[in-house]
C-alpha cells in the first residue's frame, strides 16, 4: 500500500468517506527522510567490514585500531537508527490514518443507496420448501457435537 501511495499521492483521497483525515503529504515527506537516512546502513556495512579486519590484524596495536573505528562507526549508526525508527513509527500511525480505497464507479452513499449490481451467473435458487441452515442439517445427522463444544468453549461453539 505504502508504494501505491507514495506513486500516486495525488489518487488517495486526504479525507474517508467517514470524514477523518488523514496527512498525505506528511507520509511522503517522512519517506523522503526515510531515503536520506540509509546512510545508517552504510555505518553498519563499514563496522562489518572493519570487525573483518580484526581477524586479520598484525598486532594488537592495529587489532585495537580496528576495534576504536568499528566503535566509532557504530556509534555514528546510533542516532540515524533511531531516527530511522521514528520516522518508521509515525509512517505506520499515517498509514492506519488513509482510507480503504474503492473503485471509481462505486457511488457514494450509506446502506439505502447500495444496489445489486449483479449476482454472477448462477441464478439464485427457489425452493418449494423453507430451507434449513448448516446447523439444523448437522444436527440430525450427528455431524456436530454442541454439547462437547459448550463445554470446551461455552455456548455456540461446535465440535
Amino acid at each position: 500500500m505504502l508504494k501505491y501511495l507514495l506513486e500516486n499521492s495525488d489518487a488517495v483521497p486526504p479525507i474517508a468517506d467517514d470524514g477523518a483525515a488523514c496527512d498525505i503529504p506528511r507520509i511522503v515527506e517522512l519517506e523522503e527522510q526515510r531515503k536520506l537516512l540509509a546512510d545508517s546502513q552504510e555505518f553498519n556495512r563499514q563496522a562489518n567490514e572493519v570487525s573483518n579486519k580484526i581477524k586479520s590484524a598484525k598486532d594488537n596495536d592495529q587489532r585495537q585500531q580496528f576495534i576504536a573505528e568499528g566503535r566509532s562507526l557504530r556509534e555514528q549508526r546510533a542516532p540515524h537508527r533511531e531516527r530511522h525508527d521514528e520516522i518508521d513509527a509515525e509512517v505506520a500511525d499515517l498509514l492506519a490514518t488513509v482510507p480503504g480505497m474503492t473503485h471509481p464507479d462505486v457511488p457514494d452513499g450509506g446502506e439505502e443507496d447500495a444496489q445489486e449490481l449483479g449476482f454472477g451467473e448462477t441464478k439464485v435458487p427457489t425452493f418449494d420448501f423453507k430451507p434449513k441452515d448448516h446447523l439444523d442439517l448437522a444436527e440430525p445427522l450427528d455431524l456436530v457435537d454442541f454439547e462437547a463444544g459448550a463445554r470446551v468453549t461455552g455456548s455456540g461453539f461446535y465440535f
